[in-house]
């Protein structure tokens, strides 16, 4: 009998998780995809405030600086070039 090994972590998480398997689906099937607005250093001065503004920078966990209002209110799922995440 010929077992199929997990080669990387998420198909280890699925082997472990969901026996099964899993049904693949392309992003923009099971979500809106739309891209943020582009926030200059100058934008993020004027405008400080306690919203965090993502990045794909490694420092300071991906926020980029704070402002005083926001785009979206919810859960959603961001990523950046080399980067992705999980808005709470």
């Amino acid at each position: 009998m010929n077992i199929k090994k997990p080669v990387n972590k998420i198909e280890k998480l699925i082997d472990e998780l969901c026996p099964a398997g899993v049904e693949f689906r392309q992003v923009g099937e099971i979500c809106q995809i739309s891209r943020g607005r582009v926030m200059s250093k100058d934008y993020l001065k004027a405008n400080i405030g306690e919203y965090p503004v993502y990045s794909s920078q490694t420092a300071n966990q991906g926020v980029f600086g704070r402002i005083n209002t926001y785009d979206y209110d919810g859960k959603y799922v961001i990523w950046t070039t080399g980067n992705i995440g999980v808005t709470h």
